[in-house]
């Protein structure tokens, strides 16, 4: 897999944000990967640089993640949006905001990694 792609994370759990940049940078090896802890910031971001995907944990501030993906799903709506959470009950209120994928805890990675190559299409 590779592409320069451009990926923003949005999360303030701080162990959250090291293990994703990882893990996109093992599959995508020249990808710019940003890691922001706040929903405002991942906003603030995207209207800088843009992005081909934005993931984001559920509790990011003022702006959480449904909030983030109403706003940016008005501005795209080819732009992948995925939200981590360990909520599952917010599945169906994620998928009216215009999530692309809802991912709920556990195995969260595996199921990402299984996803991101129909998201992030050369």
């Amino acid at each position: 897999m590779s592409g320069r792609y451009r990926i923003i994370i949005a999360t303030e759990e701080a162990v959250v944000g090291p293990i994703l940049q990882v893990t996109f940078s093992q599959l995508y090896p020249t990808a710019y990967v940003s890691v922001v802890p706040t929903g405002l910031e991942a906003l603030m971001l995207y209207d800088q640089t843009g992005a081909d995907l934005v993931l984001a944990t559920e509790n990011i501030g003022i702006i959480d993640s449904l909030e983030l993906t109403r706003v940016l799903r008005d501005q795209n709506l080819d732009l992948p949006l995925i939200i981590l959470s360990g909520n599952c009950a917010q599945a169906l209120v994620a998928d009216k905001a215009g999530v692309s994928l809802f991912l709920c805890c556990p195995h969260v990675l595996d199921k990402l990694k299984l996803a991101l190559p129909q998201l992030l299409t050369p």
